[in-house]
């Protein structure tokens, strides 16, 4: 598999290369290699069907940076008993670096990608999977992952730029 690192291209550039060299669903890699490393734009983890999902920053606090969280098929149940399925999780110095929740998914399927806000003609926009947006992935063992992201406008990307764990245990 071809390494973009050096090619002159964004990640979503090299993602849409890819994807265009790789026509056939089933075969396609969901990822493209950066300086030896695979590199995502999301990613998604089997999980229980009945789970508990434990969220921690690393990284330095960055307001503009966060994490988003989508149950398929299912819910977080918040603090106040409210069902979602996205949580959005900023990681500002405002909050704690920590969050946790239930969660459920018929499907035992969530999606986790990084998501950053970006000024643009003096608004504030927030996005993902632009420009130089995507994450290296760990797995350390089961049920537990570290993710580093590198937001859109970062040239080259910083897969530091926003550190965080994510911890899935069985709550059945």
């Amino acid at each position: 598999m071809k390494d973009y690192i050096d090619s002159g291209i964004s990640i979503q550039s090299a993602m849409l290369d890819m994807y265009k060299s790789y026509p056939d669903k089933a075969t396609r890699p969901n990822h493209i290699i950066w300086g030896g490393k695979e590199v995502r734009t999301g990613y998604w983890i089997d999980v229980p069907h009945e789970f508990h999902l434990i969220l921690s920053f690393l990284s330095a606090p960055d307001a503009n940076q966060g994490a988003d969280v989508k149950v398929e098929s299912g819910y977080l149940k918040l603090v106040s008993g409210k069902e979602v399925k996205l949580l959005r999780t900023w990681h500002s110095p405002e909050y704690e670096p920590t969050v946790e929740y239930d969660g459920y998914s018929k499907t035992g399927r969530i999606f986790v990608c990084n998501v950053y806000i970006e000024e643009r003609g003096g608004h504030s926009f927030e996005e993902k999977w632009t420009r130089n947006a995507g994450m290296i992935v760990e797995l350390k063992e089961k049920g537990k992952y570290v993710f580093r992201c590198s937001p859109g406008e970062k040239s080259p990307p910083d897969f530091n730029s926003i550190v965080f764990t994510l911890n899935i245990e069985n709550r059945a």
